[in-house]
């Protein structure tokens, strides 16, 4: 069975693209028995080939909506981790900037996707989704059971040894000349 479907996680609907200052969706996507991964179709994503370096210095230099609001460099910054990016060209399909967060890839952590879509220069809000704390409980220590005790009678023991005995081979002793002990 496949899914496709917007993503129905509560803190997922409110996200907004740090480029464009626009909200965004999430979409939750899995096909046969694996879980979902979730990404967003349209937030700004600076790895999305542009035709002309001008046009992508344009779209990572927009800060919430503002085009230009950064400058001198910034324009390199990922506005969601401030990790520095790079250009990269590929003939036949543009320009692209590397290096920064992609929304639009598929990850398989919606709390961790929308701490990613809430930082701003590597800084996430303390209002963000948090990760539910481990269970508590007490640990229980198990041993090893008991073995269980010898359950046959002394008749039956001494049948059995009988019984062993006839398939044993006799005591056999070899004599070497020569030699002394």
């Amino acid at each position: 069975m496949s899914l496709n479907v917007p993503a129905s996680q509560g803190y997922l609907k409110t996200l907004t693209c740090a480029y464009t200052g626009k909200p965004i969706s999430v979409l939750a996507v899995s096909s046969a028995d694996r879980p979902p991964v979730y990404f967003s179709p349209d937030a700004f994503d600076p790895s999305a080939f542009q035709p002309s370096p001008e046009k992508l210095f344009a779209l990572l230099g927009t800060r919430g909506g503002v085009t230009g609001a950064a400058r001198n460099g910034q324009e390199l910054v990922c506005p969601y981790t401030g990790a520095e990016m790079a250009i990269d060209y590929v003939k036949g399909f543009g320009f692209r900037a590397l290096g920064g967060f992609c929304p639009s890839d598929p990850t398989p952590d919606p709390i961790g996707f929308a701490r990613k879509m809430l930082s701003r220069g590597g800084k996430t809000p303390k209002n963000a989704p948090r990760y539910s704390p481990p269970p508590k409980g007490k640990a229980i220590e198990q041993s090893e059971p008991p073995a269980p005790a010898a359950s046959l009678s002394d008749a039956a023991l001494g049948q059995a040894e009988q019984t062993l005995r006839s398939f044993a081979r006799p005591k056999t002793t070899v004599t070497v000349q020569g030699f002394k002990e």
